[in-house]
């Protein structure tokens, strides 16, 4: 069990730390995008995020991490964006900030930042 749970806790460093290099740059095409474009983004990107929320709460059995900081969430939320195929979404996930990246709550103008550039 503890192997298991080290495995999870450096897969999340790592994957922290290619966010956060990632989420300084937000690439041009995104920005090109216009405001309805990166609204269907974030909306696509929060489904999919809560998606794997869901499935990696166990029924009956209390969560003691944060979602945005569980490394399930990040890990099976990493896996969707990767399978769905748009490199939009990809891009999407990868230049958010690593607050908002898996945080279901987060502000609706997280991108919004973006459109100012």
């Amino acid at each position: 069990m503890h192997l298991v749970l080290i495995v999870f806790l450096a897969a999340g460093a790592l994957i922290g730390a290619r966010g956060a290099a990632v989420a300084q740059d937000v690439p041009p095409q995104l920005v090109s995008l216009g405001e309805e474009a990166l609204r269907d983004l974030d909306n696509a990107q929060l489904r999919l995020l809560r998606r794997a929320i869901r499935g990696c709460r166990a029924p009956g059995v209390g969560r003691f991490i944060a979602p945005e900081r569980d490394p399930c969430v990040m890990m099976s939320t990493d896996r969707a964006i990767a399978q769905e195929g748009d490199e939009a979404l990809n891009d999407f996930h990868w230049s958010l900030l690593d607050s908002d990246r898996y945080d279901e709550n987060r502000s609706t103008n997280a991108w919004r930042r973006w459109l100012a550039r």
